[in-house]
This record gives C-alpha cells, structure tokens and sequence, in this order.
C-alpha cells in the first residue's frame, strides 16, 4: 500500500489538472474576445501556431473553454479540484436542455454529487435528477440527439480502422423497466434502460407496444420469482385488466423481448406495479 502522502500527493496534483484546465479555459477566452468579431470565427485557425494544434483540436479547445466560462459554478468547482474536466463538461451538457432558473437548480446538485462519485456514476444520477426536474426537456433533448445519429469511420495503424455508430439507446439491446401505469396509458414516469438510466417514457411506447409479454411475480422484501406466466400470443393489457394483481404489496413484473427490423434484437421490457 503506498504512504499517505504519496497519495495525498498525487490527490492534490489531479486537482491541479482541473485547475489548470480552468485557468487555460478563462485565459483562452480572453484571447477569444480580443479578437475582432469578423476574426472570432476563426479562433481555431489562430490558435494552430500558438499551440502548434491542427484546426480540429483549435476549433475543440475553442469550443471547451467557452462552455466552461459560460457555466462560472462549474468553471469554479473545477478550478477548486472538485471536478476534472471530463465530469464538468458532461454537467454543462446535461443541463444545456433546462431553462435558466432550472438550471440554477441542477448545477449545485450535479456539482455535489459529482464530487464524490466517478463519470459514470455521475452522469446517470444528472440523467434522472433533470428528468425528474423537467421531464419535457428531456424528451427534447432526446429529439435533438436523434437528429445527430451517424456512423463514423476512423483509420488506424497496421491497415485496421474503427467504426463509431451513434443512434438512439432504444434500437440495440436493451433491458427497460416501467410501471405497469405507463403501459395501461395512466401515466408517463421515467423509463429506467439497463446500463443508461431514464429516458422520457414517450421514447419506448414504441417498444411497449409490440412484445411478446411474461409476467413475473416477485416477493416484495426478498425480490425472488415466485410465480412466471407466459401466454402465447395475449394482449398484456388484456392480461392485466383479466387478472388485476392482489393488493398484497407484491409486484408485478411484466417482460417483453422480441425482434426489431431486420437485426435480431433481443429485449426485455419489465412493467413494473407495486401496490
């Protein structure tokens, strides 16, 4: 185990990463704002014999540093060692989608949590608290991203390349879990997608639709199947209007899997309706 303070050392000097990420951040805007308004445009080209960068990596520090001074609450954590870049960036494109006051809101919460836990754990946390806070701006932002789905081809060394696909969660494979209130059109709570987090409900009323449904019912304290049904070719909404559950505190548990265009893709869709 290494000494304490090796590792309070190399604690302080990655805080000082952020820091100094933050301190580029402010001073490149300043730059960016000395330029004249017809040349700012260019700012990625300017910074190429500065920095001896390609316009690409001009254009993405450019680009960086502006979102970072545009969020000041954001910009100070990471300058205070409370955040690495990574975890500030993903914080100002979450809440990008809410309206000033909400963001107001979101940051100092996203801000905290963030600074104990690492990215991943981060983001699914700022992915439901702003779907919780503003549900509508979360579907739009589901929308705009939808427009930005593509397939991206990078060359690499020894004749091999990589492929990058983007496109919505909902289309590969996936596990979903709703209550059973979504699918009876009764409400519209979030959507929890295995190894994402929420997403608006309207986004997967598509996936609910067209499934071929068993029904789980699970002990409430130990979270064991105590009973499976599976028929063939029913209406789960029928199933549950024909068998409401008992008002006994279990919970009803409701999967779909099935195919989707010509890939086959294997879901699982669970409803879920405690009582």
């Amino acid at each position: 185990m290494a000494p304490a303070d090796i590792e309070d050392d190399v604690v302080a000097a990655y805080a000082a990463i952020g820091k100094a990420v933050a301190e580029f951040a402010s001073t490149l805007m300043k730059l960016y704002d000395d330029l004249d308004p017809e040349v700012q445009q260019y700012a990625g080209d300017v910074l190429m014999p500065l920095l001896r960068v390609s316009q690409v990596k001009g254009n993405k520090l450019v680009d960086r540093a502006m979102s970072l001074v545009e969020h000041p609450v954001v910009l100070e954590a990471l300058a205070e060692g409370r955040l690495d870049e990574g975890k500030a960036l993903m914080i100002i494109d979450q809440v990008s989608v809410l309206d000033a006051a909400n963001q107001a809101i979101a940051k100092p919460v996203l801000i905290n949590h963030a600074a104990t836990h690492n990215y991943t754990a981060s983001q699914r946390y700022a992915r439901r608290f702003i779907l919780k806070l503003d549900a509508e701006a979360a579907l739009r932002r589901h929308e705009e991203k939808r427009k930005q789905r593509l397939v991206e081809k990078f060359n690499l060394d020894d004749g091999m390349c990589s492929l990058r696909v983007v496109l919505p969660a909902g289309e590969v494979c996936v596990n979903l879990t709703m209550p059973i209130t979504n699918i009876l059109g009764l409400t519209k709570d979030p959507v929890m997608l295995a190894g994402y987090g929420p997403l608006p409900a309207p986004i997967v009323a598509d996936v609910a639709a067209n499934g071929i449904w068993k029904r789980i019912l699970t002990d409430p304290v130990t979270g064991m199947a105590e009973h499976i049904a599976s028929p063939p070719d029913e209406d789960p909404l029928q199933l549950v209007l024909r068998e409401p559950p008992r008002r006994d505190a279990r919970v009803d548990h409701t999967e779909w899997q099935g195919d989707r265009d010509r890939t086959r893709t294997h879901r699982r869709t669970c409803a879920v309706l405690a009582f």
